[in-house]
């Protein structure tokens, strides 16, 4: 179980990296057990019938390579959010390189909380 303290605010936007992932679909559903939350899922295909699922009136499916987006992408897909989970995984160019852009992105639009995906594990070693 991974658990969110969620402050009481009529409604908030979190924003989950890499939602399609093992990780984020754990914290997607810790994230739905709290009625004022909505989720916009970071995904690379929306459209896999795995992730399609994951679609309801609180989860936003939007289509995203984190390594690939462009700054103005990075900014609609962060846009309006209180907080940003990033469960990114693999090398370098994803978990410094994207993971720092995503941040940067994040703090642009405002976002209170940018939680990285510092607690993955190692997968070259």
């Amino acid at each position: 179980h991974v658990g969110f303290k969620v402050s009481h605010m009529s409604e908030q936007l979190i924003v989950v990296a890499g939602a399609a992932g093992k990780l984020g679909r754990l914290v997607v559903r810790s994230l739905l057990e709290h009625p004022s939350v909505r989720v916009r899922a970071l995904v690379r295909s929306p459209d896999r019938p795995e992730v399609a699922s994951m679609a309801s009136d609180r989860v936003e499916l939007v289509a995203f390579d984190a390594v690939s987006a462009s700054d103005e992408d990075r900014r609609a897909a962060v846009r309006g959010a209180y907080a940003v989970v990033s469960t990114l995984q693999g090398g370098p160019d994803i978990i410094i390189d994207a993971q720092l852009a995503l941040l940067r992105a994040a703090k642009s639009a405002g976002a209170r909380r940018f939680i990285p995906s510092d607690y993955s594990y190692n997968i070259f070693t």
